[in-house]
This record gives structure tokens, sequence and C-alpha cells, in this order.
């Protein structure tokens, strides 16, 4: 869908972790990125877990937290999973969405 693509390409532009990918890198993620519709109360991730995914808001929020302790909390253009790309380590935390889009 051509609106998804433009939401999609306007929001990579807001989002610094991308700012070091070169430009055809960059333009190519909208067509690569993967929709998925979370309800509020669920899981997106949970700690322990070994990952595979990252994960960008795109609309409604999120939180992170550990123990029932809330850590940080995602918006829209927020990100969490990527260091679970990076190297092999396991998710440090739950994320669970806060609301519904």
């Amino acid at each position: 869908c051509a609106l998804r693509l433009k939401k999609l390409e306007k929001l990579m532009h807001e989002i610094d972790l991308f700012e070091m990918l070169p430009q055809e890198s960059r333009e190519r993620l909208p067509e690569i990125l993967v929709d998925r519709l979370v309800r509020k109360g669920q899981y997106i991730i949970n700690a322990g877990d070994e990952g595979k995914e990252f994960f960008i808001i795109m609309e409604g929020s999120a939180s992170a937290s550990l123990d029932g302790e809330e850590l940080k909390r995602y918006g829209k253009g927020g990100y969490f999973g990527e260091l679970t790309l990076l190297s092999p380590i396991r998710r440090a935390a739950d994320v669970v969405a806060t609301t519904t889009p």
C-alpha cells in the first residue's frame, strides 16, 4: 500500500538509529519491514527469550519492564530489540503493548 510506504519512509527519517545507514539501504527498509498489530496487554517480547527481531512502534505505545518494574516507555518512532541483532544476547526485558492502535 502506497500510504503505508509513505508513513514508513517518513518515520525512517525520524529514527536516529538509521542515520548511519547508506541512503540506498534506508530507502529499502520500508519495503522489507513487516507490520504486526499488537493489542493492549499483549507481550511483544519476553525477557530471556532469544531475539531475532527488531521492533519499531508505528502507532500506539508499549512499556519495557523487568520483574514488574517499568524501565522504559515507547511511543511512535520508539524502537527496541536492536541489541539482540548485534550480538547473541537474550532479551533483557519484557515489552508489552500499553495501547492498541
